[in-house]
C-alpha cells in the first residue's frame, strides 16, 4: 500500500503546465480588468502597397463593413486623418442602382466637406464594421473618388473596397488601438487602475481629429495623428522640415505618393534629432517633407507642425479619450 510517487519529470512537467496556466489566467484577468465587459472590439486587417517601388506591409487599416441589410462583403479604411465617415462615389454608385431604396435617404442639404469641396449625405443609415452595429449614422458621399464599379462587378465575390471610417463615429467615446492583436476596441469608460498601465498625454482636438503633442528637437510641437499614415513616421512641410534637417540628415529617397487621388513627390532625410512623446523617446527616425503651397497654408491654419501615424505605436496598445482629450499607451 505504498504512496505512488510521480516520476521527477512528470512532477516538473505538471508544474511548467500548473504555471502556464496560471500566467493564462493572470493575462485574462489583466485584460478584463483594463478594458471590461463592456468594450466592442473590432478587428482590422493591414493592407499593404508598393510606394516608389517599395512594399509597405502595413499601409492601411481596412475593417469588414456591411452597409444596412445589403448582402454584400466590404471593407473601408479606418483614417483618423479624415473629418467625415464617407462612402465613395465610384465604388457605391451600382448598388444605389440596384437598390433605389438609398436614393431617399440622401440629403444634399446635409453637406460634407472634403478637400475643400461640398459633398451630400447618406443620412441615418446602419452599418456593421466587423458584424458589431452602428446605427443611425450619417456617410458623406465622396463623389468622384474611388474604384469606379460596373453593376457586373458588384455580383462578383470580392470584397470591394467602398469608403472611410473615420474619428466623427467614435467622438465621447474612448477608443482602443490594440496594435499588436490588430483590433480596435470602442467603451464609454476605463477603470482607474489604466492609470497606472499607461502613460497618458493631452491632447488638443479640432473637428474631431487629433493633434498630439510631441517635443522634437527640445521644442515642444503638435502633429496630427493620422491612422491613415503608416508610410511615414514623421511628415510635414519643407519649410517646418528645414528646422531640423541639418548637415547630419541622410537623404534617403524620394517617394510619389497619392493623397485624396493627387499625386505628389515627398523627399525623405534620416534625421538624428530625438522625438519625444510622453516618456517615449525615438532617437531618430525618417522625416518626409513636401513642397507643395497647400500643405503650407494647411499646416499654418490648422496650427500644426505635421503629421505622425501608426509606426511609432506598432507593438503599442493605444487609448484615445476623447470625452478627455487623453492619449495614452502602454
Amino acid at each position: 500500500n505504498a504512496r505512488q510517487i510521480q516520476p521527477p519529470t512528470v512532477i516538473s512537467h505538471l508544474n511548467e503546465r500548473m504555471k502556464t496556466l496560471k500566467l493564462l489566467l493572470i493575462i485574462t484577468l489583466f485584460c478584463t480588468n483594463i478594458f471590461g465587459q463592456e468594450t466592442t472590439w473590432i478587428k482590422f486587417d493591414w493592407i499593404g502597397d508598393t510606394l516608389a517601388g517599395k512594399y509597405v506591409q502595413k499601409a492601411y487599416m481596412f475593417i469588414p463593413f456591411k452597409l444596412s441589410n445589403l448582402p454584400y462583403e466590404f471593407n473601408v479604411q479606418f483614417d483618423l486623418g479624415a473629418i467625415n465617415s464617407m462612402l465613395y462615389g465610384n465604388s457605391i454608385k451600382p448598388y444605389f442602382v440596384k437598390h433605389p431604396e438609398f436614393n431617399s435617404k440622401i440629403d444634399t442639404n446635409k453637406v460634407a466637406w472634403i478637400q475643400s469641396q461640398k459633398y451630400p449625405s447618406l443620412t441615418n443609415v446602419n452599418i456593421l464594421l466587423d458584424n458589431k452595429p452602428f446605427n443611425s449614422l450619417d456617410l458623406a458621399i465622396f463623389n468622384g473618388f474611388g474604384d469606379t464599379l460596373t453593376m457586373d462587378s458588384i455580383n462578383t465575390k470580392t470584397i470591394k473596397n467602398i469608403g472611410t471610417i473615420g474619428p466623427d463615429i467614435f467622438q465621447n467615446q474612448i477608443l482602443i488601438i490594440d496594435y499588436p492583436n490588430q483590433r480596435i476596441g470602442i467603451t464609454r469608460k476605463l477603470p482607474e487602475n489604466l492609470n497606472h498601465e499607461f502613460q497618458y498625454v493631452n491632447f488638443k482636438i479640432n473637428e474631431g481629429r487629433i493633434k498630439l503633442p510631441v517635443i522634437i528637437d527640445g521644442k515642444k510641437r503638435d502633429l496630427l495623428f493620422d491612422t491613415g499614415s503608416s508610410s511615414f513616421n514623421l511628415y510635414t512641410n519643407f519649410k517646418n522640415a528645414q528646422e531640423v534637417l541639418d548637415k547630419s540628415a541622410v537623404f534617403i529617397d524620394s517617394v510619389k505618393i497619392s493623397t485624396w487621388g493627387v499625386k505628389y513627390y515627398v523627399y525623405g532625410y534620416k534625421i538624428s534629432k530625438n522625438i519625444q512623446i510622453g516618456k517615449l523617446i525615438i532617437p531618430s527616425t525618417v522625416l518626409y517633407y513636401t513642397k507643395r503651397d497647400d500643405f503650407d497654408y494647411w499646416f499654418e491654419s490648422e496650427q500644426l507642425w505635421g503629421i505622425t501615424g501608426n509606426s511609432f505605436f506598432f507593438d503599442k496598445t493605444i487609448v484615445i479619450d476623447y470625452a478627455n482629450k487623453q492619449f495614452g499607451f502602454n
